[in-house]
């Protein structure tokens, strides 16, 4: 694929998913807020829908991210990757994966940009040795939700961490609540710090989602 470029004229396009969930996280937009996204299988998708999206977006760059997770149960959903990545190809689209799952059977060298969400900033050393395991030379980005928990000390860790590590992007935003609002956990300090050590980020919808078989402008009213 030849490299794309990711332009401000129209919205990026992200693609969610259902495939299940780990429930591992210590918070859950998803669940919390009620969204419904339906069973995500490669029979039912609606993929002549999505490739008529996808006319608009070539050589650009789209994501992928979930209701659960893109990679949950990965092992049982490599068609459905498969004939995403055709698609992709036949258009010269570049993705950017959405995970909170290092599973060593994906094909990472596929993806243009991956975004690891972490919960602590041990997962860092999972995801360096992931990307030396197999030779990664994408773009990775590591978000953490900054937990009620944090403080200055888990931020420098991190930051520490991912300056050691050589990890291309930093990211903190806040929690939503059941009542969709943000919490505002260290956030003059963060905000303070935005496009230092890492990016902070506002809650806000900045795409288009592409849900089973129709676009939808805001996250929080999938229902």
């Amino acid at each position: 694929m030849d490299s794309v470029k990711n332009t401000s004229e129209i919205s990026i396009l992200s693609i969610l998913t259902n495939f299940g969930c780990h429930f591992s996280c210590p918070y859950c937009v998803y669940k919390s807020n009620n969204i419904n996204i339906p069973k995500t299988t490669v029979d039912s998708f609606g993929w002549e829908e999505l490739e008529n999206e996808l006319k608009n977006y070539k050589e650009n760059l789209i994501s992928i991210s979930g209701g659960g997770d893109p990679l949950y149960n990965y092992e049982n959903n490599k068609e459905f990757y498969d004939k995403l990545f055709d698609l992709l190809d036949k258009y010269n689209i570049g993705l950017e994966l959405h995970t909170s799952i290092v599973d060593y059977t994906f094909p990472y060298k596929k993806c243009e940009r991956v975004v690891f969400h972490c919960i602590t900033p041990t997962q860092i050393e999972g995801i360096v040795y992931l990307r030396y395991l197999l030779g990664l030379e994408n773009i990775i980005r590591v978000v953490f939700v900054v937990q009620e928990h944090f403080n200055e000390y888990i931020v420098k860790e991190i930051v520490r961490l991912v300056k050691k590590y050589h990890i291309n992007e930093l990211s903190f935003r806040q929690m939503i609540g059941a009542d969709g609002k943000p919490t505002y956990t260290l956030y003059d300090y963060l905000k303070n710090g935005h496009k230092g050590d890492w990016y902070y980020i506002e809650q806000s919808d900045y795409n288009k989602y592409f849900v089973h078989n129709h676009i939808e402008e805001e996250y929080l009213k999938i229902k």
